[in-house]
């Protein structure tokens, strides 16, 4: 019976080169197949009410155009360590 299962392993350990060039072949195709209609499918649960949260979405707008018109505050006096000094390094 040990020699049944020495066989098998010997033989899995053999194969270890194939089985890897194998999968490293398969992977784009797997991928394909499975993968991404799975996210797909997962992304237009999850992501449903967000197709259109950013007006700027899809217009080829810079990231992040348009923040400071749309309310939002820059912080002032951030980074600035003493008066004149700005913060950048300098001494």
């Amino acid at each position: 019976m040990t020699n049944r299962f020495a066989t098998a392993y010997a033989i899995t350990k053999a194969l270890l080169p194939f089985r890897l060039i194998l999968s490293v072949w398969a992977t784009p195709w797997f991928a394909r197949i499975s993968v991404i209609p799975f996210t797909n499918v997962v992304r237009r649960i999850f992501c449903r009410g967000r197709a259109n949260a950013n007006p700027a979405s899809g217009t080829g707008a810079a990231a992040g155009a348009g923040a400071i018109g749309a309310g939002a505050v820059p912080k002032v006096g951030v980074g600035v360590k003493g008066k004149g000094d700005q913060g950048y390094g300098s001494k």
